[in-house]
Parts: structure tokens; sequence; C-alpha cells
């Protein structure tokens, strides 16, 4: 087990599960101190707020996680002081009445593990506000943005419950789900393309391809849709998977384009 990822998944799942602020702080500052070029925008509401962090390499990829959680709905008298532990390959939280935010905070930790790979980073708010939040507002109004976005080779999207998993919705040509099995050892969700997508990926890639991957997380929404007998938890060695699989993918000296 290495101890540093660990404890770098630890930090995000332990951040407050009804803020952002940690998780962007995190992200902006080490921007400011990698002297890479970089794009904050926070709108007057909280929800539409979104950080650009260009990569160095030619042919980079952009990988995208969301800082918010379903559990963010209180903001002046937060309901959710969860607290995460681990035991037996697995995250959970000490109270069953909301899950431990690993949706997506463990897709945010995947990406601070591989900053230094010279791939672009975009880390957005408000996903789980689908109707209001970063990447839509992003598209509205950062043009330039967007565009910047869509000149990379692909998106991945770090996102997604389960284990072993992908998705492109309808964002994959055959080429580019060809290479993703081909190139990794996820198996894509049977009915990808019939299955409408709210994630962030559905509304930046507007010319390019992308995926989403699974990243451990089980039982994300449960308690606040269902019941509190079945509280989200993540599993270590699933996180991690994906976490060695992206990283390797990404080492690929020469990645192609993908344009849909």
């Amino acid at each position: 087990m290495n101890e540093k990822e660990l404890e770098v998944l630890k930090e995000f799942l332990s951040f407050p599960l009804w803020e952002t602020e940690q998780v962007f702080e995190k992200f902006l500052k080490y921007a400011e101190n990698s002297g890479r070029r970089f794009v904050y925008e926070s709108n007057s509401y909280k929800k539409e707020r979104f950080l650009y962090i260009e990569g160095a390499r030619e042919n980079k990829v952009v990988l995208v996680a969301h800082a918010d959680t379903v559990w963010d709905e209180n903001y002046v008298n937060p309901r959710y002081e969860q607290e995460v532990n681990f035991n037996d390959d697995k995250f959970t939280g000490t109270k069953n009445d909301c899950g431990i935010g690993a949706d997506d905070r463990a897709g945010c930790a995947i990406i601070w593990l591989l900053r230094n790979l010279g791939h672009s980073i975009l880390i957005t708010d408000g996903e789980e506000k689908s109707s209001k939040g970063g990447s839509k507002w992003l598209v509205e109004s950062n043009d330039k943005i967007l565009t910047e976005l869509n000149e990379h080779q692909f998106m991945i999207q770090l996102d997604r419950r389960g284990d072993n998993q992908f998705r492109t919705y309808i964002l994959g040509t055959k080429k580019f789900i060809d290479f993703i099995i081909n190139t990794t050892t996820f198996i894509r969700l049977p009915n990808d393309e019939d299955e409408p997508g709210t994630t962030d990926i559905n509304r930046l890639c507007t010319k390019i391809c992308g995926v989403n991957f699974s990243i451990g997380y089980h039982n994300d929404h449960w308690p606040k849709l269902h019941d509190n007998s079945r509280s989200e938890y993540l599993v270590f060695s699933e996180w991690k998977h994906t976490l060695e699989t992206v990283k390797q993918l990404l080492d690929i000296e020469h990645l192609q384009r993908f344009e849909q």
C-alpha cells in the first residue's frame, strides 16, 4: 500500500462536505506556485466556478473532476459533520445519514496525484446542480476557455461510481472507444450511448471525445435518495487501480487526438 496515496485520498475525503473552498484553494496554490498558466473564474452564484490549469505537454488531455458534493446544500448551518474512517481497504463515514463525498473528492484526489504529468486540469463546482454549475457557466460565458479545452487530444473525467468501468455517453467514436478498451482494463457499461449523461464532459466536449472512469465509490447518493441503510463507501484498491491505469494511459508518449 502506498501511504502517500492513502494520505492524499484521506485528505480530500476529510474536506467539509458542504463547501468547496478547500479543494479550490489547494489547486489554486499549486497553480500559482507551478508557473503554469491558469484561469480561475467565479461568478456571484456560488456554484458557477471553475479552475483551469494549462498543461505543458504538446499532446495533452484535460483531466476533469468536480469539487462539490451532493451533501453541500446547507452552507450556513452545515448538517453533515461527517468524519471518515479507513479499515480493511474501505473508507466509510462515522455518520450514516450522509455520504463521504467521494463523488467527487476521490476524483479530485486522483488529479492531484497526476498534476505533474504535463496534462491540463479542470476543477469545476456545481456538477451536482446540473441545471446550474461551473461547467454550464463555462460553456455559456467563457468561449475562449471552451475552445481551448477542445483543442486538447480528449478529456478524461474521474467521476464514476463502481470499479473498472467507463462511459463515453455520446462523446466517443468507435476509434476512441477501442483505444480506451485496448489501453486499459476498463469495461464499457452496457447501453452506454442510450443513457443520457449530465456530468461535466457532456457539456464540455463539443469537438473532442471524452471518457468517464469509475473511481471506486459506491452508494454515492443513496441516503439522500432512499434511506440511510446503505451509506456511501469507497474501496481503496479500486480507486488505486484507476489511478494507476490513468497514469499509464497519460504516460503514452504520442497520445493522438480523437474528434467526435
